[in-house]
């Protein structure tokens, strides 16, 4: 518990957010399976107009929950504990990243070339973008929380706004990379409108998920109104795109990568706010009528999607191609997901009963804590230096 805050548990959280986490890996195992070539494009477009919510989503809760449970905690624990607690996780999410994607050179996915070049973050890796994401917006988000500890939250916003405006000058500009550096210029701005949503674009949703978590915590009406404009002009916007292009062109934008998400068009990122809010409501509904029992276990598997998401794709990377029919995939779906949910019940008792388990948890925290003194170390220099600037400055006067 905070001082500040009464921190409490939201279920409905938990509800979406595993929600989203199985949708995401829905898309995924039927891209594994060729999923076009069996469903049919009408039937691919349907169920693309769900999955399509998933990474929108998942990063507003981002959002949400480093507003809700860091910042709500940094005047009381100060920045210092929060910036080693975001680096554990940072380095949790790097390390998945890097694992899904030596998983998928042993599946045969990609070529070793292709795999050295997407730890440094110079390629694409096949379902574990997520994670990727996580390892460089975690480290900026705690910048920006600098930032809004410091000047405010409406100066958080103004840098959100600057990001992303930067990313569509960059991306506006008539230039070209080496093609080396083209997926990271893609991954950061947006580049050449081959990768979506960028970096800098996807502040987009990480401050919407912030003001939701403001609302919550301090029921101002300025966050609710700031929350409610997000959600009309989207809305607003949403209906215009459809009514200009039909919603059979719409759905089939929404279905194609290369077209609103690739380009990070303002519609992707409307669909995203308005799906997202839709289903916040919907969830918060459900919650209501679930009893302690079912909430408990929701907690649980709500809690933990991290370690769902990353062994659900490393499944689903093992998996052959089985679409012989649609009874066969759908079989296999709900097994994949099934198997997902249950890799949690593996991976807790594997903690407490293989050495190697705990011996990589010991690692990881080690890795953690040499980081963190090396950042604090690097930090003390700077002020340092600073003092003595100062110093000097106030001897020339």
């Amino acid at each position: 518990m905070s001082s500040q805050y009464n921190l409490q548990r939201l279920y409905h959280f938990d509800f979406l957010r595993l929600f989203l986490v199985l949708a995401a890996l829905l898309s995924h195992y039927l891209i594994s399976q060729d999923w076009r070539t069996l469903m049919g494009t009408e039937t691919v477009s349907n169920i693309r107009l769900l999955t399509r919510m998933s990474l929108p989503g998942l990063l507003i809760i981002f959002g949400f929950m480093v507003e809700y449970i860091y910042a709500s905690k940094w005047k009381v624990k100060g920045g210092a504990t929060i910036f080693n607690r975001m680096l554990y996780r940072t380095i949790l999410s790097y390390l998945a990243f890097v694992a899904l994607a030596f998983v998928g050179l042993l599946a045969g996915h990609t070529e070793l070339r292709i795999f050295a070049a997407c730890i440094v973050f110079l390629s694409t890796s096949l379902h574990a973008h997520l994670f990727k994401y996580y390892a460089i917006l975690i480290p900026l988000t705690f910048l920006l929380m600098s930032v809004r500890f410091k000047f405010g939250f409406v100066a958080k916003s103004v840098c959100v706004a600057a990001l992303i405006a930067t990313a569509e000058l960059l991306n506006s500009a008539d230039f070209e990379l080496h093609y080396a550096l083209q997926h990271f210029a893609a991954l950061t701005f947006g580049y050449d409108d081959i990768l979506g949503p960028s970096i800098m674009h996807s502040f987009a949703f990480v401050l919407c998920g912030s003001i939701a978590a403001n609302f919550i915590l301090k029921k101002k009406n300025s966050y609710l109104l700031a929350l409610t404009a997000m959600g009309v002009t989207s809305a607003v916007l949403l209906g215009h795109e459809i009514y200009n292009i039909g919603f059979s062109e719409f759905k089939a934008s929404i279905a194609d990568y290369d077209q609103y998400r690739a380009n990070n068009s303002y519609v992707y990122f409307c669909y995203g706010i308005v799906s997202f809010l839709l289903l916040w409501v919907i969830s918060m509904v459900a919650a209501k009528f679930l009893n302690s029992k079912i909430k408990n276990v929701i907690s649980v598997y709500g809690g933990n999607t991290f370690s769902i998401f990353f062994f659900g794709n490393m499944i689903i990377l093992l998996t052959p191609n089985i679409s012989t029919n649609i009874t066969i995939t759908l079989l296999g779906l709900l097994a994949t997901l099934a198997l997902s949910l249950y890799t949690l019940n593996i991976l807790n008792w594997a903690t407490e009963k293989l050495h190697w388990v705990k011996m990589a948890d010991i690692f990881i925290k080690k890795l953690n804590e040499v980081l963190f003194s090396f950042v604090l170390r690097i930090n003390e220099i700077i002020k340092g230096r600073k003092k003595i600037i100062t110093i000097n400055n106030k001897q020339k006067r």
